[in-house]
């Protein structure tokens, strides 16, 4: 979802991380964290997160989900440069292990490190007349 706050339910990370993959175990829930630059953050409640950490706490369960395509709308909304290049090289391990990726963003950067195709909509104005 493009405000993260709503895909957040669980009263902690490490749960949010288990909650849509019954199959995730504590550790890997650790692990996944870890990646996201999450460390030691497994008890804190995802809303108390800052909004980059947020951005990437959603994309840990979006891995922890183990789906074989993934939608992210805006994923580095909220990041910093060093956060961005963290979610690119998650996204690329993602994508050379078969996952497809559709990214919505409005970011022109970020879709030129990650991207193998980019489609640019425009809003096109009908005349009536």
């Amino acid at each position: 979802m493009q405000d993260v706050n709503y895909q957040l339910f669980a009263d902690s990370c490490e749960n949010e991380c288990m909650l849509g993959n019954p199959g995730v175990k504590s550790e890997e829930a650790t692990a996944l964290l870890d990646e996201a630059m999450l460390s030691g953050l497994n008890e804190r409640h995802p809303h108390s997160l800052s909004g980059g950490q947020k951005q990437r706490l959603a994309l840990a369960v979006c891995k922890a989900s183990d789906k074989d395509i993934l939608l992210l709308d805006e994923p580095t909304s909220g990041l910093d440069y060093k956060s961005m290049l963290a979610v690119k090289d998650t996204l690329k391990k993602l994508s050379s292990s078969g996952k497809a990726i559709i990214i919505v963003t409005h970011d022109r950067e970020f879709p030129g490190m990650i991207c193998d195709r980019v489609q640019e909509l425009r809003k096109i104005q009908a005349s009536l007349t």
